[in-house]
């Protein structure tokens, strides 16, 4: 009998599917950004983090999941690290402002 997966304290239980199957992963809530006209592009992120496996060290590591899409299908799907995604938010905030005001 296997024990109940511990979650993280980010883990939304309606998304977690750790412990459903040996390879879930626990799953924050998505957040939805978009779509801002006229453009149709939206970004959903959440944080993840699947199972450690053995002989692949960085397995287990939480991670930011980025998924573009448009009002047809998904455009792309980018899984960060989390000192990426920090970065990233910080250099898009930095140009935000710059070319924004």
């Amino acid at each position: 009998m296997s024990s109940p997966a511990t979650h993280p304290d980010w883990c939304d239980p309606q998304r977690c599917r750790a412990a459903e199957h040996p390879t879930g992963m626990h799953s924050s809530r998505a957040v939805v950004l978009g779509p801002y006209p006229p453009g149709p592009v939206t970004a959903e992120v959440a944080a993840l983090q699947g199972p450690r496996v053995d002989g692949y060290p960085r397995s287990g590591a939480p991670f930011i999941a980025l998924t573009l899409r448009n009002r047809d299908a998904e455009l792309c799907f980018a899984p960060l690290g989390i000192e990426l995604a920090t970065t990233l938010g910080r250099v898009l905030a930095d140009l935000a402002v710059e070319v924004g005001g």
